[in-house]
């Protein structure tokens, strides 16, 4: 009697479950149904944007929380940075302390809703996200977006149970409304909030506020004739895909990658900061004005790349598709500028960048227009004369098409100076880095150079130089020289200093920088011995247009230096300050000494004197009272500076020109 009980339980039990099992396979969902090969392929071709990342699981501790974080956050140099004016600005504007607290609490509440049973990371999150959408319309209205989900059989359960109307009417509560459409997407609502729509692929949800977007990402699943994927475009195949394979060759590993797409011209709808930036009139910024020779945020039509995570490191690999019609004619030749083989340009170049220097650059550009474009740039007065533009135009032939930079901390350079040298004064004295420009010399044409060399030594005086003299390189009286003009109208250093060495000529505004140069490339002390480039160097490819050098604690030791600056100069009017309040001033006076004058030019000469006087008055006072306020803001974006430095460690930047495209490869270190 007991063999048969346990004979029609067994029996019983093996038929309720198989009951079950056809009850869910009938009402709920089939597990056996499979799984997506590629959600990519849901994403419709004209996305406006477009994020990627898999295996998040694998990226975090304890949700939301990365693995990387508690080593960072524990950091002295991110502890400041993050107390500076900008990261609390950006906190506070961003909300991203309350936006982790929302996402631990959607954590929570799953987990508790479902007694531990499912979790946002490992069911939702963790396996495959993809963030899509459009940016249309201007900034009064919002953006759409749609995330597509790979997730666990869980939550395709769960989805199986929100199709039956009794569930949704349980869960439509406080203002929440479940309903399903004809086409079985659901549509959720919070009041009288923006709809959002959910609709489900095998193990893809897709979650979205843009009903359209939805349907089109369905029609590519049913494979629907005429729709095109962003998966299968090639802007993702060239720009993301392709690139992230040739990187994992390079490694020998898979890439653990965040991969993005943009067009700029839609996201610039939702901006001001872009609208004419960067200016290449700016009157007071020459930074601005020369970073608008080569930067056209105008012509920029899709951003493709990706983010590389590795332990201690970052890599970015990105691809910037222009629209060479928009182009200024420098920008045009710039673009136009073939790759070349590194150890037939960069190499040499890099045996003269010192070790202990904070940045470096060097790029395949015309020289001789590029010259032209600076000079333009750096002084707007220059524009008025031709001189230097013809100075230019007798050497270019000279100058081969590629330019390097040099920029160095001025209290670390090595300076015997001579006699002549110790004389040198400024009249703007600045903890500014020392710079240099290199030039490569096609021997053909040297004699120009030479000939430009003599000039400028024969005739520094009509030139507006003090004086000249010699400074030796190698550490005697004999052999190769820097000459050194000196004018103490020059801020920083009262000099500019030339040096023709080899097939280099090298312009800087510090002849001691030029001997570091020269002295770096006898005795090996330059960027190549230094074990962080030795290791990006492998990453780099064999044919290239551009590379820059950063050391993150060097540049961190010259903002210690305009630091202490600020310091003990701060009771002498900042230059900055007097040129925002000078105008305020002037109107002052002239309101209260001159009323009968509406602007200064119609003062007589005893009477303009009498002016300035007063205007000079005035701003002494003024700084009294503001100066404490003006420079504690200066110091504090130098101390977040110096942090920011610190933080990234250094970097590496290599970039390859098409008229057509720019491509960059960077990776940045992670400070020690």
């Amino acid at each position: 009697m007991r063999r048969k009980f346990w004979k029609f339980l067994g029996i019983g039990s093996a038929l309720f479950v198989v009951l079950a099992l056809l009850f869910v396979l009938a009402f709920v969902f089939n597990p056996f149904e499979g799984s997506l090969p590629d959600m990519r392929e849901l994403v419709p071709r004209d996305t406006d944007y477009f994020v990627r990342k898999t295996e998040l699981r694998d990226d975090f501790t304890q949700f939301p929380e990365p693995k990387f974080w508690q080593k960072l956050a524990s950091s002295p140099a991110f502890g400041e940075l993050r107390a500076g004016p900008t990261s609390s600005s950006l906190e506070r504007d961003l909300q991203i302390e309350q936006a982790v607290a929302a996402i631990q609490g959607v954590a929570k509440q799953i987990q508790d809703a479902t007694g531990g049973f499912a979790d946002l990371l490992d069911d939702v999150l963790g396996s495959e996200v993809i963030l899509a959408g459009r940016l249309d319309g201007g900034p009064s209205q919002s953006t759409g977006f749609c995330a597509y989900l790979r997730v666990s059989w869980k939550v395709r359960f769960a989805w199986g149970l929100l199709e039956w109307s009794s569930v949704r009417e349980g869960l439509s509560a406080d203002g929440l409304r479940i309903e399903q459409l004809t086409d079985g997407t659901m549509r959720i609502t919070q009041g009288y909030g923006q709809p959002i729509v959910l609709a489900r692929w095998l193990d893809c949800v897709i979650v979205s506020n843009d009903e359209a977007f939805v349907q089109r990402s369905l029609e590519l699943a049913r494979g629907a004739v005429g729709a095109d994927s962003f998966g299968g475009s090639s802007d993702y195949r060239d720009g993301v895909e392709a690139r992230l394979r040739e990187w994992e060759q390079m490694a020998g590993v898979p890439a653990n990658a965040l991969e993005a797409y943009l067009r700029p011209d839609r996201l610039f709808q939702f901006t001001s900061w872009d609208d004419g930036w960067p200016d290449p009139r700016h009157p007071t910024d020459m930074n601005t004005r020369v970073l608008a020779s080569f930067l056209n945020l105008k012509s920029w039509r899709f951003l493709t790349g990706s983010l590389i995570f590795e332990p201690g490191s970052i890599t970015f690999l990105g691809r910037i598709d222009l629209n060479r019609n928009l182009h200024t004619g420098f920008q045009t030749q710039f673009f136009k500028a073939e790759a070349q083989d590194r150890k037939e340009w960069l190499d040499s170049f890099l045996t003269m960048v010192p070790e202990s220097a904070c940045a470096a650059a060097a790029l395949r550009v015309p020289a001789g227009d590029f010259l032209q474009e600076m000079v333009l740039a750096v002084d707007e007065q220059l524009r008025r004369g031709d001189s230097v533009g013809h100075l230019i135009e007798s050497i270019r032939p000279a100058l081969l098409p590629r330019t390097g930079f040099v920029f160095h901390r001025a209290t670390a350079i090595n300076n015997p100076q001579t006699k002549e040298a110790e004389r040198i004064e400024t009249f703007e004295p600045s903890p500014a880095p020392h710079f240099a420009w290199v030039f490569w010399i096609d021997p053909r044409f040297r004699n120009k150079l030479d000939e430009l060399y003599a000039f400028l030594t024969t005739y520094y005086s009509t030139l507006g130089f003090t004086k000249a003299f010699n400074l030796p390189v190698r550490g005697g009286t004999g052999g190769d020289a820097a000459r050194e003009l000196a004018n103490p109208n020059i801020p920083g250093t009262g000099e500019i200093a030339l040096m023709l060495y080899g097939n280099f000529f090298v312009i800087s505004n510090s002849g001691p920088l030029i001997r570091e140069m020269v002295l770096a490339r006898l005795q090996g002390r330059n960027v190549l011995g230094l074990g962080d480039y030795q290791t990006f160097e492998k990453e780099l490819a064999p044919r290239t247009n551009g590379f820059v050098f950063l050391q993150g604690e060097r540049l961190a030791e010259v903002a210690d230096d305009y630091i202490a600056f600020a310091d003990t100069r701060s009771d002498e009017p900042d230059a900055e300050w007097e040129m925002l309040v000078r105008s305020t001033i002037d109107t002052e006076v002239l309101r209260d000494l001159f009323p009968a004058y509406r602007s200064r030019s119609a003062l007589n000469r005893t009477e303009r004197d009498r002016f300035e006087a007063e205007v000079q008055k005035r701003m002494r006072q003024r700084w009294q009272t503001e100066r404490d306020k003006f420079t504690a803001s200066g110091r504090a974006g130098f101390v977040e500076m110096r942090a920011l430095f610190r933080t990234m460690g250094t970097t590496f930047v290599e970039t390859t020109l098409d008229p057509q495209w720019l491509a960059i490869k960077a990776r940045i270190l992670a400070g020690r």
